[in-house]
């Protein structure tokens, strides 16, 4: 079984969901589950995102890229320590990266000018 079956397998077991009803949402058979869970085989990208949806994480968490389930929403920035952390709004986000735009600019401009 490959990371993402487990994972699978595991964020179904979870929030109490058997193989039966997922098979019913999706208007598959219980077989195409047991197979993804089992890494037989893969689902196309609009189920993987479906099971993304259900259990509340990522997608990337599922595919094992990451260890973090949840999916954050919202960017701190700290530009005076160069730091990011997944809790504030994304503007804040925007904000960070226009500051290291315009710093690089500015120093390019230097280098140019002398």
């Amino acid at each position: 079984m490959n990371v993402f079956g487990q994972r699978l397998r595991a964020m179904g077991m979870e929030v109490g969901l058997p193989q039966t009803d997922i098979a019913k949402e999706l208007g598959i058979t219980r077989n195409a589950v047991y197979r993804y869970e089992a890494g037989l085989s893969w689902p196309p990208m609009e189920t993987l995102c479906y099971f993304a949806d259900k259990y509340k994480c990522s997608v990337d968490y599922l595919l094992g890229r990451t260890e973090v389930k949840g999916t954050p929403q919202t960017v701190t920035v700290y530009p005076e320590r160069n730091e990011i952390s997944l809790d504030q709004p994304q503007s804040m986000m925007n904000t960070f990266i226009n500051q290291k735009i315009d710093e690089k600019e500015g120093k390019s401009k230097d280098k140019k000018s002398k």
